[in-house]
């Protein structure tokens, strides 16, 4: 989920940034190849298999780091050249590793991990991720500013798969997550706080595999786990421990809510999810009402986004079923999209683009040579403070990579 509100009762949702498992990974397991794809997720990263030498995970220092101690006096420093000097970059000092393009340091790679990418969120100055390395499921955290070095370890346990489906602005930030179990035996949801989660028991458990997993927060309602299996739904309360069976999500892929409704694609149609805890109703939709539909995403604001592949559309009110949408077309790639309270993140070919939410055609910035591949396996990348960040593959790696905002 984006960037998370903060509220005044633990824990909330950032936005509703739709996680979950990746149905290319799960498909093959839950026979549901009928079923669209998680948006840009083409699957786990493989090890090269014929590879001399693996990929090296040694952190890499900020791009903004000064100057080795150990050097030279710094490059003289020219104020007409900060657009475009790279040891002056946008300010007298400020020293980027490649180019400095209109007084910003291109995408900076913060860290190279072991493992493969399972989601990220921001909350405050620090972005939390989720690493399948083997049969280990981790969930780190970095400062945005960087360097990170040595990324702080929120927790690792054996696993088969795990996915970071929130970082909640509460102080301190809490994380939102499951794990499914080795053997695919269980799949255990986590909700605690930073600090805590290593030794945090699940929050709520489901045997065997989900298809499918959203956070959800409604202000001065609840705050939700909703999931969908095999054989139904489920939302589950983090906040009062409430468990509603919700028949209508069985098999289905969660795309996101509005505040009023969930949206859920199933390989017949649509579902729409009143959200309410107590009554749960939903409403079937043709197929082709949301064609190519990827993501709803809100941030408590009076627009809605619906993503698709090539396009982001909105539709007016918090309580609207989006029947009626505007849409504009900003380029491939933009089923990738990450977002804060005031601004949506997406990609544009090769570039990432930050814009206002309530006009996301509007682009503010375009981070050029940011270069995103594509990141996988649920939302994979996010707004800080000062920075865009995102994962990205890298053989049996995972990259950590950061842009100036």
């Amino acid at each position: 989920m984006p960037a998370a509100k903060k509220r005044a009762r633990p824990p909330t949702l950032a936005l509703a940034a739709v996680v979950g498992c990746a149905l290319t990974a799960c498909s093959a397991i839950l026979g549901l190849d009928e079923l669209p794809a998680r948006p840009g997720d083409p699957g786990d990263a493989a090890a090269p298999s014929d590879a001399a030498d693996p990929p090296d995970s040694r952190p890499i220092p900020s791009s903004d780091a000064s100057p080795d101690a150990a050097d030279a006096a710094p490059p003289p420093c020219d104020p007409e050249k900060l657009t475009s000097d790279p040891n002056n970059c946008g300010a007298c000092g400020r020293v980027c590793r490649a180019v400095c393009s209109a007084g910003t340091c291109d995408a900076d790679r913060l860290a190279l991990l072991p493992g493969a990418p399972r989601g990220l969120a921001t909350a405050g100055d620090r972005v939390y991720f989720a690493l399948l390395n083997g049969t280990t499921a981790e969930v780190l955290s970095c400062p945005i500013a960087g360097p990170c070095t040595s990324p702080t370890v929120e927790r690792r346990s054996p696993g088969d798969d795990v996915r970071l489906l929130a970082s909640i602005a509460t102080t301190p930030p809490t994380l939102v997550f499951w794990v499914l179990g080795r053997g695919a035996d269980k799949t255990s949801f986590f909700s605690c706080a930073t600090g805590t989660c290593a030794a945090a028991a699940p929050v709520k458990e489901e045997p065997g595999t989900v298809v499918d997993t959203l956070d959800v927060d409604l202000p001065g309602k609840d705050h939700l786990i909703v999931y969908s299996t095999q054989t139904t739904g489920v939302a589950h309360s983090v906040t009062n421990t409430f468990t509603r069976v919700v028949p209508a999500l069985r098999g289905t892929q969660l795309l996101g809510h509005n505040g009023k409704y969930l949206f859920a694609r199933k390989s017949t149609g649509f579902e729409r999810v009143t959200l309410d805890v107590v009554t749960l109703p939903s409403v079937a939709l043709p197929l082709g009402d949301f064609p190519d539909s990827r993501q709803f995403l809100w941030n408590g604001s009076t627009t809605t986004l619906f993503i698709a592949a090539a396009a982001i559309s909105t539709c007016a009110g918090a309580d609207s079923d989006c029947a009626a949408r505007t849409p504009c077309a900003v380029g491939p790639g933009t089923a990738t999209v990450g977002a804060d309270a005031t601004h949506v993140l997406y990609t544009r070919g090769q570039d990432l683009v930050t814009a206002p939410y309530e006009t996301p055609c509007a682009p503010l910035k375009v981070l050029t040579a940011a270069a995103p591949s594509g990141p996988t396996t649920g939302r994979a990348m996010g707004l800080g403070p000062s920075h865009a960040v995102w994962l990205e593959p890298n053989g049996a790696s995972t990259a950590l990579y950061r842009a100036s905002r």
